[in-house]
């Protein structure tokens, strides 16, 4: 596979990445989206108690 082949499917698995786990969700096709979230542990020892809120 020539380097110009492997680096054209990286980028391609970074669009489905991004697509599918955007927001803090998970978009499946033809499943319910499911809310990621973040552990309760997490949210307690920093200053996010809701999580963060701007990106």
């Amino acid at each position: 596979m020539a380097f110009n082949s492997v680096v054209s499917e990286w980028w391609d698995f970074s669009d489905v990445l991004i697509v599918k786990y955007d927001e803090g969700f998970v978009y499946s096709p033809g499943h319910l989206v499911q809310c990621v979230g973040y552990q309760h542990r997490w949210l307690v020892t920093t200053e996010w108690t809701d999580g963060p809120i701007e990106y």
